[in-house]
């Protein structure tokens, strides 16, 4: 099976989004980016779950403001637009289950995602859930969606909405949430444990202190069997 990723489409309509729905079941899973250049879920969803022939949409944040960004294409800007656009999506297509799945900042998104379209689970893995003034430093969030509201008429943000807990205190109905994370790691502790203290959140420590510990879960294949589990 190829193993060539896939690239963002700068040039498309609407780039931050990719979907491939010729698959037979109605379960679908929402693959969060933690790229702005590639969706790199697509070759894991291809390989490890073929078997369960998923529907798939891939989502990017290509202009880099966290999710809460301009998303091309589509009425409106921000999280709840692209949010809409998605539960369309899901009606369209008689979705009957929802899954997302991210890392990093992919990993914000999927929990961002998964409570504002009532996901069914949530697979985050070393997620980002709220902003410190090193966070915002390092990635210049702020600097992004500063400019997007230069540039844009009628483009707001709050950086209180990056607090991932008070969205789902407010939003959430059903969703459930996996939280992976690398407990050698004080910065991904911290980070994963913002959503602690609330019982629909399960935690899935492991001790590796690298950033990029999906691989680890799914070598020892603990992330194919709850997601077959939820099929």
């Amino acid at each position: 099976m190829s193993k060539i990723p896939l690239h963002i489409n700068y040039d498309s309509e609407t780039p931050w989004f990719f979907e491939d729905i010729n698959h037979s079941s109605d379960l679908l899973i929402i693959a969060v980016s933690a790229s702005s250049t590639i969706f790199e879920w697509k070759n894991f969803i291809n390989a490890a779950l073929k078997k369960l022939d998923l529907k798939q949409m891939y989502i990017a944040d290509v202009d880099q403001a966290w999710y809460h960004g301009e998303y091309k294409g589509i009425d409106g800007y921000g999280e709840h637009a692209a949010a809409k656009f998605l539960q369309n999506k899901i009606l369209e297509y008689g979705i009957k289950k929802v899954i997302t799945i991210g890392a990093s900042r992919g990993g914000y998104g999927s929990i961002l995602f998964g409570t504002l379209l009532n996901a069914d689970s949530v697979f985050a893995f070393n997620p980002k859930t709220y902003m410190t003034p090193g966070l915002n430093k390092k990635y210049s969030i702020s600097h992004y969606l500063e400019l997007l509201r230069q540039n844009l008429k009628d483009f707001s943000y709050d950086e209180n909405n990056f607090d991932l807990k008070q969205i789902v205190l407010k939003n959430r109905i059903k969703t459930n949430y996996n939280i992976f994370y690398g407990c050698s790691s004080l910065v991904d502790t911290n980070q994963a444990h913002g959503l602690s203290d609330l019982s629909y959140i399960k935690y899935f420590p492991k001790k590796v202190h690298r950033h990029g510990i999906s691989r680890f879960f799914i070598r020892d294949g603990i992330v194919q069997k709850m997601i077959s589990d939820i099929v």
